[in-house]
């Protein structure tokens, strides 16, 4: 799904700051409700939880900085 997403953006020409800033909002709202409530994906361990943490919290950063670098590129 996360692919799509991006093969989506890469195709887009309607983004605009706002529609980044909710993106990335709703991206660290449902990140917050998946690890706080515990609906995360299911892990094999309890170990691997704090590396889930950390992976979803870098992975939704670098989504946030890919979609604000593609619209710097755009507008230029």
């Amino acid at each position: 799904m996360a692919l799509e997403g991006f093969i989506f953006v890469n195709e887009a020409d309607f983004i605009e700051k706002n529609h980044i800033l909710t993106i990335v909002g709703l991206m660290i709202f449902s990140d917050i409700i998946d690890y706080t409530l515990g609906v995360h994906p299911w892990l094999f361990a309890e170990s691997q939880w704090n590396i889930a943490l950390v992976s979803i919290i870098l992975l939704s950063f670098f989504v946030g900085i890919y979609f604000f670098l593609l619209h710097k590129k755009r507008c230029i």
